[in-house]
């Protein structure tokens, strides 16, 4: 494609849709309008997507009877948590012992 060629469309609007064309109207570049719009929409649906799939291994993951995810991880926090405070502890205890 040249850098004069455009990929062009030509949409017609339904009467019931007549608000969308008066608004499209307003917008100075109509075909940026429609493309960040179109660009969000698929955007939104690969995030959908990504959570269906994370939702679907949790759920997997529970059936089954695994520890989930989300959960180990806060565990490890809590664990390390812990053993930060016995280690802080411990050079307190050996600081008042000498």
């Amino acid at each position: 494609m040249t850098k004069s060629s455009k990929l062009r469309l030509s949409i017609s609007f339904r009467e019931e849709y007549k608000h969308v064309y008066e608004h499209l109207s307003k917008q100075a570049n109509r075909s940026d309008y429609i493309c960040r719009i179109i660009d969000k929409e698929l955007e939104n649906e690969e995030t959908i997507q990504r959570l269906e799939e994370k939702l679907e291994k949790l759920l997997n993951a529970l059936v089954d009877g695994q520890a989930l995810p989300v959960f180990e991880k806060e565990q490890t926090d809590s664990n390390d948590q812990t053993e930060q405070k016995l280690r802080d502890e411990d050079i307190d205890l050996i600081k008042n012992l000498f």
